[in-house]
């Protein structure tokens, strides 16, 4: 379940979370190949799955609503 305060509910920490996966798939052994990889995941993050996280976080808003404050998961 989530509560209306989940860090779950925020589109912003899953698109961290895409960004995190994919410079960590990068092996970053340098501070400048970190720089790199981060400024590439900006700019690599397709549209689509930003669209994903803001259309999943109005339908668990919708969910918490709907049950006065909590999501049901599953």
């Amino acid at each position: 379940e989530y509560s209306a305060a989940s860090p779950d509910l925020n589109a912003t920490e899953s698109v961290w979370s895409w960004m995190n996966h994919f410079v960590q798939q990068g092996c970053p052994n340098s501070q400048r190949r970190l720089e790199q990889l981060v400024t590439d995941a900006w700019h690599r993050i397709p549209q689509t799955v930003i669209r994903g996280y803001i259309h999943h976080i109005q339908d668990m808003c919708d969910q918490v609503v709907s049950n006065q404050g909590w999501a049901r998961v599953g």
